[in-house]
């Protein structure tokens, strides 16, 4: 069972008093010594009251509860419910609730002595009494210790590591790139490792917007029954008792999506992510109707045109984790020119940053109409360490186009768009035929121009 570091126990302890204890107080009938004198002198004895005696005996029942959980070496006291907190192992565990009932019943024995009013008394109602001893003893003592353990895993005391690149355009926040670090076996995460995670449920950017992880929880009925034991001894099943939820974790997502809180038109959303597959089993408690997916342990999300960074990681359990950000980058535009080299079809294609102007080396350059000179193994056109790329022109339209970022490697403290630039060039074939066709109309349309200077000089032939 998962457990987070900060949480409540419930701890309800049922207990019942045996019968055998008095219920009522008890008081011995009232013993009166008697004689028989003749008081009045008339030769007839008379019954006179000289003492009198009584034993009454009481019983207080005083009870007793304790309870306390015992956690990752802690003892936490309290009563149905006890708080916790501070929770710091990970590693499986015993998590137990006590319980000490104390039941003593106190007897108390008090005797009464009658006195007469005068020398003797003449009935039960010629005197009175009063309380001669008083002794308080213990009639029955009862203590017991009851306790009940569950194996639990502390979730939110595991290990994971949150890195937090905020890409900005303009001072805003555009990109967020997310790197989630936290233990696993090569491509996969068993159920070892799993424990030794932070179980997350979402990622919190402020109160406006959140991203749904992996991991779904439900609650089912921990009871079906409960057993009544009635005072006067009667034993009944309730097939309804009190609904006492436990909540049981399931996979349910394999993609990172974005939630909304309350109405709102920004198109925030994840548009990359990476992961592991999660090696667990699951098994859903009966009468679920729950699809489950195989769980996904993400590495990296890439968020989109999100208005502010991630704030924190909040566990299954609820409990928020802070996160900051690592790195702010400025997202730019490369500037991308295309140049010819000698008059020919060599070209040269040059990259740089646009505000520092240095060049961008070790960029792919995707060309349309040209074909590079010096291609990597692949085939493809890569800038040298000034920025750029020498290639053959095949057409009279090139295009040259430098994808954005990979938004796993951004470098030079800046994440680059996509850029591209084209140039159309002329045919040497077309440019001698427009020449020679400019000559032509200049030798047809001269002796007008000469005809029409003639005539605005000298005016029309007499």
């Amino acid at each position: 069972m998962f457990i987070g570091a900060d949480g409540t126990v419930l701890n309800h302890a049922d207990y019942r008093v045996p019968e055998d204890i008095p219920k009522d107080d008890w008081c011995s009938g009232k013993n009166y010594d008697t004689a028989d004198w003749d008081v009045d002198k008339d030769g007839r004895d008379e019954e006179v009251y000289l003492d009198g005696s009584q034993t009454c005996k009481k019983y207080e029942l005083h009870t007793k509860m304790d309870r306390w959980v015992t956690v990752d070496g802690k003892r936490i006291s309290g009563g149905d419910t006890i708080s916790y907190s501070g929770l710091s192992s990970n590693s499986p565990q015993q998590l137990t609730v006590h319980a000490e009932i104390t039941v003593r019943v106190e007897r108390i024995t008090e005797k009464y002595d009658w006195d007469p009013h005068g020398r003797y008394g003449g009935g039960p109602s010629d005197g009175s009494w009063e309380q001669s001893q008083r002794v308080d003893d213990r009639y029955r003592f009862d203590r017991i210790q009851v306790s009940d353990s569950q194996e639990v895993v502390v979730t939110d005391a595991g290990d994971i590591d949150v890195e937090q690149t905020v890409v900005e355009t303009e001072g805003n926040t555009k990109h967020l790139i997310l790197e989630i670090q936290g233990p696993r076996n090569g491509r996969t995460v068993s159920q070892s490792k799993l424990e030794d995670r932070k179980l997350w449920s979402y990622l919190a950017m402020g109160s406006d917007h959140s991203v749904d992880g992996t991991w779904r929880t439900y609650s089912t009925r921990q009871y079906d029954s409960v057993t009544l034991y009635e005072p006067d001894g009667d034993v009944s099943t309730d097939p309804s008792p009190p609904h006492v939820p436990q909540t049981r974790l399931v996979g349910m997502d394999r993609k990172p999506t974005v939630t909304a809180v309350g109405s709102t038109s920004d198109k925030i959303q994840v548009i990359g992510h990476q992961g592991y597959n999660v090696d667990v089993s699951q098994s859903l408690h009966a009468n679920v109707k729950i699809t489950p997916r195989q769980p996904v342990a993400y590495e990296r999300i890439v968020i989109t045109d999100a208005k502010q960074p991630v704030t924190d990681l909040v566990t299954i359990h609820g409990q928020p984790v802070p996160v900051d950000v690592d790195t702010r980058v400025e997202r730019r535009k490369p500037s991308v020119t295309i140049r010819q080299v000698n008059s020919g079809k060599s070209l040269q294609i040059h990259v740089e940053d646009p505000k520092t102007g240095q060049p961008i080396s070790g960029r792919k350059v995707n060309l349309q109409g040209a074909v590079p000179k010096s291609p990597t193994a692949s085939g493809n056109a890569v800038t040298d360490a000034n920025g750029n790329v020498v290639a053959t022109r095949v057409n009279a339209y090139v295009q040259a186009t430098v994808d954005h970022d990979d938004f796993q490697s951004i470098s030079n403290g800046a994440f680059y768009d996509k850029s591209s630039a084209e140039r159309t060039f002329i045919p040497d074939v077309i440019l001698l035929s427009r020449l020679h066709s400019l000559v032509l109309t200049l030798a047809l349309i001269a002796p007008i121009l000469f005809l029409y200077g003639y005539i605005r000089h000298f005016g029309f032939f007499e």
